[in-house]
């Protein structure tokens, strides 16, 4: 992948001549693309530092795409895309579309909610402290690597159809919450953790684990249960030698968004309270009048 270039050769005097013909995004504003080139793109900050926006709507077709610096790239239905490489700071939101490769490198951070990966190798790939979640989309090429983590990244899967590998790899985090699998590895000393219920994992005709915990060094066989979105889980796993881990846990429990802290829950039962004097204090009126 990282095609910064497109390679035209031809002969001139005997010697090969290159060209280029990228488009360049940085402007440090909103654009939005729908056109066609084949050629790719370079997405990245103004010289002031200020971040580019590139919308991919739909009919747009994009060769190999940079994303730099703390722009963004966003791929909306309709849009067909050829491969991503995202840097630095940047962003990478997929809501749609037909898709290549994405490559999520050194702290970017990416979202899919829709869109199809069809007979990528893989589809989804993080590296260096790069953090992503997947909540839809089609991960598609039976028997290959359609996801994997690697380098201290971390990725949240909720949902969305894995038709391939799911590999944690090299210290990286893997959190599968939801979703349709059919295979999952976990080796040198990556964590692939899986929530739900119901959980039992077995290597031919033995149990090795029922309920919660880790699945032990060497596992290669079938974990099947319900994962935390309610999905039917069956899938065949690998856990390395390693020092990797694959878990089976408890789902998380459900949080309202700015309700974390001790405070903000306090307000909340406030809110109740004066919720139900003010109930009670119109009743006696109504019942006075």
């Amino acid at each position: 992948m990282r095609f910064f270039l497109l390679l035209t050769l031809f002969t001139v005097f005997g010697f090969p001549s290159l060209t280029t013909a990228a488009i360049v995004f940085d402007d440090g504003l909103v654009n939005d693309f729908s056109g066609v080139d084949p050629t790719g793109a370079f997405i990245r900050d103004s010289l002031g530092g200020d971040p580019t926006t590139v919308n991919l709507l739909a009919g747009a077709d994009l060769g190999p795409t940079d994303v730099e610096d703390t722009s963004l790239l966003r791929v909306r239905a309709g849009a067909t895309l050829f491969d991503v490489d995202a840097f630095n700071a940047s962003r990478v939101e997929i809501l749609g579309g037909s898709l290549g490769t994405v490559d999520l490198d050194n702290d970017s951070r990416g979202s899919v909610s829709g869109g199809s990966f069809l007979g990528c190798l893989p589809c989804l790939r993080l590296f260096a402290q790069a953090e992503a979640t997947v909540t839809g989309g089609e991960f598609s090429n039976p028997g290959q690597i359609v996801v994997s983590t690697n380098d201290f990244s971390a990725l949240e899967l909720h949902a969305g159809i894995f038709d391939g590998i799911v590999r944690a790899n090299d210290d990286s985090s893997l959190e599968i919450f939801g979703g349709n699998f059919v295979r999952i590895i976990s080796v040198n000393q990556a964590i692939l953790t899986v929530y739900g219920e119901g959980f039992v994992a077995e290597q031919g005709s033995t149990t090795v684990l029922s309920g919660f915990g880790e699945v032990p060094e060497g596992f290669n066989g079938t974990i099947s249960g319900t994962l935390a979105d309610g999905s039917a889980f069956s899938v065949t796993a690998l856990n390395g030698v390693s020092g990797s881990k694959i878990v089976l846990a408890p789902a998380p429990p459900v949080t309202v968004p700015g309700l974390a802290s001790p405070f903000a829950q306090a307000l909340l039962l406030l809110a109740f309270v004066a919720t139900g004097a003010a109930a009670l204090q119109l009743r006696d009126a109504e019942r006075k009048a």
